[in-house]
């Protein structure tokens, strides 16, 4: 773990707290970005993520996570996700917010509500993704990935993921939507 923050101004006559740069590298995740806090009538905090990983697959497996095998073991290699973000009043929002993981680069946002009832929702829009690709291989001695299912029911998650284009297999497919809904009954998509 490698943590790095160069300032931080604490501006009373504002009730602010500005960090301009910080940095956090744990293992092979390095996050780095800005933050900025004002505690006026209600704490509210904002500021930009950049989220970087040579090899997502290593990177999970070194805090002992351990990702789904896929048919192209090469998938799940690099990643790098950018946002700039803000937590008031019990909602997170990140937009925009980019995504790229592999040769598939994501744009959109995302807003996560922490009250009563917490739900997050999403928006994501990817040029192209070659979905084979991630499949769990095909030979039977491959151990099938599991879903985290107690854990997913407790989320309440909606919202859209689309591309430009997708293969699957033989299958070419263009403007690809797919709307996602995760609640106490489960998965849908349509």
């Amino acid at each position: 773990l490698e943590l790095a923050i160069p300032s931080a101004r604490l501006l009373t006559a504002n009730n602010e707290i500005e960090i301009p740069a910080w940095r956090v590298q744990l293992g092979l995740f390095v996050a780095k970005g800005s933050l900025q806090a004002t505690m006026q009538q209600a704490l509210s905090w904002s500021g930009e993520l950049a989220l970087t990983s040579s090899a997502l697959r290593e990177g999970l497996a070194q805090w002992g996570i351990a990702a789904p095998a896929t048919r192209d073991p090469a998938v799940l290699g690099p990643l790098e996700l950018k946002t700039q973000w803000r937590y008031a009043l019990a909602t997170l929002a990140a937009q925009p917010l980019s995504l790229v993981l592999d040769d598939t680069s994501l744009s959109g946002k995302l807003t996560v509500t922490l009250a009563n009832q917490p739900l997050s929702e999403f928006e994501l829009q990817g040029d192209r993704i070659q979905l084979e690709r991630y499949l769990p291989p095909e030979d039977a001695t491959s151990e099938p990935f599991v879903l985290p299912t107690a854990a997913l029911r407790a989320l309440q998650v909606r919202g859209t993921l689309g591309f430009d284009a997708a293969t699957l297999e033989q299958t070419r497919m263009q403007r690809v939507r797919i709307g996602l809904l995760l609640d106490e009954q489960g998965a849908h998509a349509n």
